[in-house]
């Protein structure tokens, strides 16, 4: 289940990493966490060091995007009450030499944060080893979040619509628009 022993592993790897790496959580959150820092330690040498690749039109690494709609046709009410608090990235780092870079998405809404390995397919995703932060939620917020991962668990389809990313999956679909980036959209986020 959602629970399994790959999970149980990855929560286990982060706690060792924090306390190895010193990347303590805030307080809202709990000790135990899955943060895109935590999972990526640091090199060497300045020059190994993992770094950001900037964005390349066309793709999806290095651009965040913020919810605009969201539908189920199998749900009772909207899976998300406020679809513009979904946060979407996509992130690449490139690792020093000879690593590979490693290929991140993360996503919150309004309790826990997620992120997950990513393999991007012609017209699909493809995670691998979701985690999430633990901080103890409302249940609106928590089945919120539950919907969320199964959706991204589920390898959902996407396709780029101008700046709208849309992803579909078993009758769901979620839509999501490019955040602008710069100082102003900084300071507005």
């Amino acid at each position: 289940g959602m629970w399994g022993a790959e999970w149980v592993a990855l929560v286990a790897a982060a706690a060792l990493a924090s306390a190895a790496w010193g990347c303590g959580g805030s307080q809202e959150e709990s000790t135990v966490t899955r943060s895109t820092r935590e999972q990526r330690p640091p090199a060497k040498h300045a020059d190994e060091a993992p770094r950001p690749v900037a964005p390349v039109p066309g793709e999806l690494w290095g651009r965040e995007f913020v919810g605009v709609s969201v539908e189920d046709e199998d749900a009772e009410r909207p899976p998300l009450d406020r679809p513009r608090d979904l946060r979407v990235s996509f992130s690449k780092w490139k690792g020093g030499k000879g690593a590979r870079a490693q290929q991140w998405i993360d996503w919150k809404a309004n309790c826990n944060g997620y992120g997950s390995k990513l393999r991007i397919e012609a017209d699909a995703f493809d995670l691998r080893e979701v985690g999430s932060t633990l901080i103890g939620c409302p249940e609106r917020p928590r089945q919120e979040d539950d919907w969320l991962w199964r959706f991204f668990e589920s390898d959902p389809r996407w396709r780029l619509e101008g700046r709208d990313l849309v992803l579909s999956s078993d009758g769901a679909a979620l839509r999501l628009r490019e955040q602008e980036q710069g100082p102003a959209a900084a300071a507005a986020g």
